[in-house]
Formats: C-alpha cells, structure tokens, sequence
C-alpha cells in the first residue's frame, strides 16, 4: 500500500471499549503512554472499562485497527484526549488527524484538548490546536496544552 493520505476515505472509527482486553488494543494503547508500566497499563485500561465519560475508539481501516483515540468527555461537547496512536506503518496517512474529525462528528464536539510534550507537539500544531507551554511539569520535560475550537 503506498503511504498517502487516501486512506481516511476507506476507513472509520470504531468502539474499542468491548476489546479492551485484546492484547493488539493494549500494545497500541500502550504506545501513546508515556513511561508505561503494567500497573499503569492495567489502571488505564479499568479507567476505559469503568468511566462512561471515558471513550477508546479505533480506526479501522481494511479491517485492521491501524489507530486509537482515548477521549474524555469533561464537558457537555466539550472533550480532552487521553490517548492516540498510529499503527508506525500508517503513520503520516492522516489517521490521527481523521480521528479527532470523527471523534468531534460523532460527540458534536466545539472544543477538543491535549496535554502533550515536545515530540507531538507539531502535529497538533499542524492540526490547528492552539500551543500553550505548562512549563517543566517532569523534571527536564516541557509539557504543553494543545486546544482546538471544532467549526
């Protein structure tokens, strides 16, 4: 398959909450966590399990979950991502980007936000979020609160 930005047309978003337990789901989840430890793992994977305003969606394209997006309804319309991650081949296709549009579509979100440090920053930045620095929240870690205003 070539890497293009087509592949968002073939591909939806799909709830994730009733294969919490599939090791693939928690691999990919487990991607998105900074620092991941198996009690860190097992608590977030409760939370999705537990937590109504918690929602594990994937993207499933061709029949293979290439993508999952973590939100948190905080807010009437109104969401924060806990989690994305991208399946490394299908990287740079426009999934994530597809996702947090479906994700919005679905919830009829009017705002989005992230928490994130320097690695994804351009992505969001790219996505249209707004960049606001949180300082050194870790030590030797800049973190950075991402928002984005949904048409």
């Amino acid at each position: 398959m070539a890497k293009s930005g087509g592949y968002t047309n073939r591909g939806g978003i799909v709830d994730l909450k009733p294969h919490l337990d599939d090791v693939r789901i928690q691999k990919l989840l487990t991607s998105s966590m900074g620092f991941p430890t198996p009690e860190k793992i097992k608590k977030v994977v409760q939370h999705y399990h537990s937590k109504t305003a918690w929602k594990l969606m994937g993207f499933e394209l061709d029949g293979l979950i290439t993508g999952c997006i973590g939100i948190e309804i905080i807010k009437q319309r109104q969401a924060r991502i806990r989690h994305l991650a991208v399946v490394p081949d299908f990287q740079r296709q426009g999934i994530a980007r597809s996702m947090i549009q479906q994700i919005s579509d679905t919830y009829g979100l009017i705002s989005i936000s992230a928490e994130t440090d320097n690695e994804s920053l351009e992505f969001y930045r790219k996505t249209g979020f707004t960049i606001t620095s949180l300082g050194e929240k870790y030590p030797g870690v800049e973190r950075f609160r991402c928002e984005l205003k949904v048409k």
